[in-house]
């Protein structure tokens, strides 16, 4: 069960350049607010997605992080970028 979790996070890994893309897509919108409310979300996506990765790594001892921390930091970026 542990191999099929981490074979789909390792899928996940490179997904916030997805978000990221999206987030310069969003720049040509007319509206400015419309532009700054998909920016903002696509940006609090991208940077979720690479915390969450992060923390991954530091859970599975590949970095040296404070997960408690980083992890509720990830909880408003997903938070921001749903709204």
């Amino acid at each position: 069960y542990k191999g099929a979790s981490t074979g789909r996070k390792l899928f996940r890994l490179l997904k916030w350049l997805k978000e990221y893309q999206s987030a310069v897509n969003a720049i040509t919108a007319e509206n400015p607010t419309i532009r700054y409310l998909r920016v903002l979300a696509h940006l609090c996506l991208a940077f979720y997605l690479c915390c969450d990765n992060v923390v991954w790594f530091g859970k599975n001892k590949v970095f040296d992080v404070d997960t408690s921390s980083l992890g509720k930091r990830s909880a408003v970026f997903w938070t921001v970028g749903l709204s």
